[in-house]
């Protein structure tokens, strides 16, 4: 993509990502309330800032079910020089909580030149 006339923002890109995970990327499944098919995805956490290596970056965290297995994400954004860096994080759900420590770990030592 041309980060620089189309996503100017972590969010402007997210916008745009967020999208696609739901239109392309999750099942679909029946609203309890309405019957009407929706995706499955679910944000959990709607880009909390962080510090990356001393560079800004936001922390998504959502969950979904892809091909029938429920899923959790977590995705560190991080915008350098016009180039968007994703650290995406993929689980099991009931295995999410189990590897959390060591990816903070991982993400505190990324480091850019």
């Amino acid at each position: 993509a041309d980060v620089e006339n189309q996503y100017n923002t972590i969010e402007s890109y997210w916008e745009y990502y967020v999208e696609e995970l739901e239109n392309r990327v999750f099942d679909k499944v029946k609203d309890s309330e309405t019957g009407e098919e929706k995706s499955s995805f679910t944000l959990t956490n709607a880009g909390e800032n962080i510090l990356v290596n001393e560079k800004a970056a936001k922390k998504y965290e959502y969950s979904g079910k892809v091909a029938g297995i429920d899923l959790r994400y977590m995705q560190i954004i991080i915008k350098k020089d016009n180039v968007f860096y994703i650290f995406t994080y993929t689980s099991l759900a009931e295995n999410y909580d189990k590897h959390t420590a060591e990816i903070e770990s991982i993400i505190s030592n990324i480091k850019f030149k």
